[in-house]
């Protein structure tokens, strides 16, 4: 060995190393020993002692991510005593420790609501204050009354629900009670507005003008200067002047005042203030020590590392390397055919890879993981059904495409029913990936806000950075520049999730993290079920791949489109092998970097961000390691994966719009010459122009996204899922209904759509404590429209032949 590879090896072993040691990191003792030292505190409370006491150590375990038989030692206290003096709290807590169970969280949700609409009800207003900690909101005429004309804690309990809707006027009518003689009504309203997410510049200055007015001795005023505290984080000098406040609060005062001091610190604390909590944890008062240990794990979780300088270059260097493919592309464009299909030569393999990295959006490399980590791996029984998914797509679908010289895919619908049926295909299509593309650019910038731990104000920001990226070079480079950044992204993804797993591994010492039991919060599922509540089944899970999978390939121009980017038959075959092959195993890999990360966080708990559960954040799990516990370089990289999944569809979906909307409507309308229509240098320009456009719409339209309810994986099916089945139920009426006529196809259709909406949204439509299951969407909505569609042709051929024979 030459010195020149010596120095080679050391250098990488030296690389190695550090990674190493950065993925082992190293935590402060003296924090650790506190953290023990707090978690004893809360568990022995929760044995030892009892009524409000117990269900303040519930809440706190459970805030804190420490479920472990919360739920089951307050079942058993309501069978002890069904109803005893401090029944909302256990109600409270049993909401909060329900996990997956929304029927449970129903149940003792109703239970407190009843209590507040019993006016002869002793707990009224602690059945308010619970509402009003659970974010619970209502406006009905009953409590709009007692808003106005209740009298004590309640008025402002009462007021706190009508105030968690966001409704600025019934922010301030609550504020306004903090001028109310009675100090224990301002204490309540303190405490309440400490717990609202955001307080109007005007209730903030009600707020300041109360706390100056409020006497020193006054039971109201440490309620007040906390909820101060936590809403002034954006003005420095009131900050300090409510945090000054608090200080002597903690130092001397009664075990309520100090307990709301601690309140505040844990709401807006930072790591300094564990000095002041930490004699408290030793208080003879067992409640104030709960507090105390709340503030310090609390505090403790809100450490950030958040994305170094190096990380910034690898993801700066990675969009312009984007921007350069689009450059250098868009100087090989010399046709619409070019523009379009990439002249319909390029490698299937290549193909097959892009194909994938298309349908692998930012939704699925966060989203798999999260659905691993919330409700365990049944959701891989959907690969059951890869044998029958190629064999149908690979042998039916693809040689009946493929034998036809199109560019649009819905010109297969005008050839056998006409305009009307190609043209709603077309108008579903661009629908479809326009608020899919919307969904995942916002959810993409959402969580990149959370994992930077900016303010959700950076959200359209990073929204526009994103789709300039992927609008540009989309717009410059067509097809050929869309398929090879899918490929570059592709590996991107793949290098993330395995570093990830790696050193995870290396953090925990080796693969301790896989888990050798059934998770307590996961879903048990059965085989089958004839409940249509249900989440998963392994029955349902096959037939929700095997059918998502066949519309998708059957009648998505953005598949189809590589289909026709190939030579044959054959190659777009091998192209969608690989694309199967390439699901399978990166999903695979993304499912076991979420047993990765639900080891890792339940090994370190600590580590998960404020403000955020294990079960009901899972989805910002993954955005949460990367940011914090990668090795710089790395988390930039993986960053910048995440954001290569957003605009490989982003990309894909723009120029598969163009594509559709050129041929199906612009090129249909002009009144050219079927040689002018062909090949022209302006409808080259003008397609680029559209990328553009179509852009910004997609920018603006994600701006309305974070309406759409649901975690990412469950809100996929619930706007994907509406169309995907009603689209490729036209391609099926088209290609394998002969008697299919246009009025049935159509309104098979409509009636496909709405089966779609009813079990996506049945919740919603209905007020059910529980969904229908998302696998049910697509199937249900094929077998209705196609019922629909084949009766409904049958029908209209009859009286066809009736009337003509009667003529």
């Amino acid at each position: 060995m030459n010195i020149y590879q010596r120095d080679v090896i050391l250098a990488i072993l030296g690389v190695c190393l550090t990674f190493v040691s950065a993925a082992k990191g190293t935590e402060n003792v003296d924090q650790q020993d506190l953290r023990k030292e707090a978690i004893g505190v809360l568990k022995k409370a929760l044995i030892e002692e009892a009524g409000w006491v117990k269900v303040h150590a519930a809440e706190v375990l459970l805030f804190n991510n420490y479920p472990e038989n919360v739920r089951k030692t307050f079942e058993t206290e309501l069978k002890k005593s069904p109803s005893p003096k401090y029944r909302i709290g256990a109600w409270r807590v049993l909401v909060r420790a329900a996990g997956n169970d929304n029927a449970l969280r129903k149940k003792y949700m109703d239970k407190i609501i009843a209590a507040l609409h019993d006016p002869e009800g002793s707990d009224r207003s602690h059945a308010a204050e619970t509402l009003g900690k659970l974010g619970y909101t209502e406006d009905s005429p009953m409590l709009i009354k007692l808003a106005q004309k209740g009298k004590g804690t309640l008025q402002a309990n009462v007021r706190w629900i009508l105030a968690n809707s966001g409704a600025k006027q019934y922010e301030i009518q609550l504020a306004e009670l903090v001028k109310s003689n009675n100090a224990a009504v301002r204490g309540s309203v303190g405490y309440a507005l400490r717990y609202l997410p955001k307080l109007s510049t005007n209730v903030l200055d009600m707020l300041v003008q109360a706390c100056k007015k409020e006497s020193i001795d006054s039971p109201a005023r440490v309620y007040l200067f906390s909820a101060l505290y936590v809403h002034s984080r954006n003005n420095k000098a009131l900050h300090k002047y409510a945090y000054d406040e608090l200080l002597k609060y903690l130092k001397n005062s009664t075990p309520d005042e100090k307990k709301e001091a601690c309140c505040a610190l844990a709401a807006a604390g930072h790591i300094p203030d564990i000095s002041l909590v930490k004699p408290l944890l030793k208080d003879p008062n067992t409640d104030l020590r709960i507090f105390a240990a709340n503030a310090f794990l609390r505090i403790e979780r809100r450490q950030f590392k958040g994305l170094q300088w190096l990380d910034w270059v690898v993801i700066c260097l990675y969009g312009a390397f984007m921007l350069g493919i689009g450059a250098y592309y868009s100087r090989k464009q010399t046709s619409t055919e070019e523009y379009f299909l990439a002249s319909r030569n390029m490698n299937p393999y290549v193909i097959g890879i892009s194909m994938f990295a298309t349908l692998l959006s930012t939704i699925s490399y966060l989203g798999n993981p999260g659905e691993i980590i919330k409700h365990g791996p049944m959701i891989l029984c959907g690969y059951l059904a890869v044998p029958f998914t190629y064999l149908v797509v690979g042998y039916i679908l693809i040689p009946r495409i493929t034998k036809l010289r199109i560019t649009s895919a819905y010109e297969i619908l005008e050839t056998r029913l006409g305009l009307s049926v190609r043209l709603l295909g077309s108008v579903i299509f661009i629908l479809t990936r326009l608020v899919w593309m919307a969904l995942l650019i916002y959810i993409a910038a959402k969580l990149m806000v959370a994992m930077l731990n900016w303010g959700p104000e950076m959200i359209p920001w990073v929204v526009i950075v994103a789709g300039f990226i992927a609008v540009v070079y989309t717009a410059m480079g067509g097809l050929r520049a869309v398929v090879i950044t899918d490929v570059v992204q592709f590996f991107i993804l793949m290098g993330g999730a395995i570093i990830t797993i790696v050193l995870i591994t290396i953090k925990m010492g080796g693969v301790s993290w896989f888990p050798t039991q059934w998770a307590p919060h996961w879903d048990i599922q059965p085989i089958f079920s004839w409940d249509l509540h249900t989440r998963v089944t392994v029955l349902g899970a096959a037939i929700a791949s095997f059918c998502w999978w066949v519309c998708t390939a059957g009648s998505d121009q953005v598949v189809i489109q590589r289909y026709l980017a190939t030579r044959n038959a054959k190659a777009a075959r091998r192209a969608f092998l690989v694309n199967v092959l390439a699901d399978m195993s990166i999903s695979m890999i993304l499912y076991t970097v979420g047993l990765a990360l639900l080891g890792f966080f339940l090994a370190n708990r600590y580590m998960i961000p404020d403000g955020k559960s294990l079960i009901a954040d899972a989805d910002f799990l993954f955005p949460r390691y990367i940011a914090n516990y990668l090795p710089m370089g790395l988390a930039g990289l993986v960053v910048a994966g995440m954001f290569a999944a957003a605009m490989s569809s982003l990309d894909s979906g723009i120029n598969s719009i163009v594509t559709v909307f050129t041929r199906d409507f612009v090129v249909r309308l002009r009144k050219k010459s079927p040689a002018q229509n062909n090949d022209s240098g302006n409808e080259l320009k003008f397609a680029k122009y559209l990328v553009l456009g179509i852009g910004i719409c997609i920018v603006l339209l994600s701006s309305q996204m974070e309406k759409v309810p649901g975690n990412i994986f469950e809100v996929t099916n619930k706007t994907n899922g509406l169309f995907v089945g009603p689209l490729f139920g036209l391609f099926f009426m088209s290609m394998f209904v002969k008697r299919a006529t246009p009025f049935g196809t159509i309104i098979g259709a409509i009636c496909g759509f709405l089966t779609a909406f009813t079990f996506a949204y049945w919740d919603k439509i209905t007020g059910a404590a529980n969904s229908l299951s998302f696998q049910l969407i697509i199937p249900a909505a094929l077998i209705v429209q196609l019922t629909v569609g084949i009766l409904l042709s049958h029908i209209t051929i009859r009286k066809r032949k009736i009337f003509f024979q009667t003529s």
